[in-house]
């Protein structure tokens, strides 16, 4: 399966891919981005990105996502920090609430998972469970983090994170 195109999430749905199933995406942005929504599920897919600032699962300031899951998914990306690969990150100033991202593996990226919500966002509850999550590349700021968060709102995120494997 090929995308070469963003997709925006704007209702609920649940996307799932077979176990395995190759995926490519070839573009200069993530995948999925995430618009306001509730109820959003992607689950499995194996990803391989490619172009540069390819990504899964994006959001930006004007982003309101509630109970959101993605799960069970591989995402590869070059291992070169001047592509930006990403498996899950976005701008601050979002408003997310409820996100899980569950037993996923993550090679090759400059961000495995970043919930940045900052500045005049807010992160409201979430769990971040089971990954595998490993080269993480980049020495800049922003950069090689296997798990982000950051919240600009000055309240409890209420964010779990555990149980993961390098």
């Amino acid at each position: 399966m090929l995308f070469r195109s963003q997709i925006t999430i704007s209702k609920p749905i649940t996307i799932e891919f077979e176990v395995g199933c190759p995926v490519s995406v070839e573009m200069t942005s993530p995948l999925f981005l995430l618009g306001t929504c509730t109820g959003v599920r992607i689950r499995g897919g194996n990803f391989t990105l490619s172009g540069i600032g390819a990504g899964v699962l994006t959001y930006n300031s004007s982003t309101h996502a509630t109970n959101v899951t993605i799960e069970d998914a591989t995402c590869t990306g070059s291992g070169v920090e001047g592509d930006g690969h990403q498996f899950i990150g976005g701008l601050s100033g979002a408003s997310l609430s409820n996100i899980r991202v569950l037993n996923n593996t993550v090679y090759s990226c400059i961000i495995g998972v970043s919930l940045n919500v900052d500045s005049a966002g807010s992160l409201n509850g979430g769990l971040i469970s089971g990954n595998a999550i490993s080269n993480c590349v980049g020495s800049t700021s922003g950069k090689g983090d296997g798990i982000h968060h950051a919240n600009g709102s000055n309240t409890p995120s209420h964010l779990r994170s555990e149980e993961h494997t390098s």
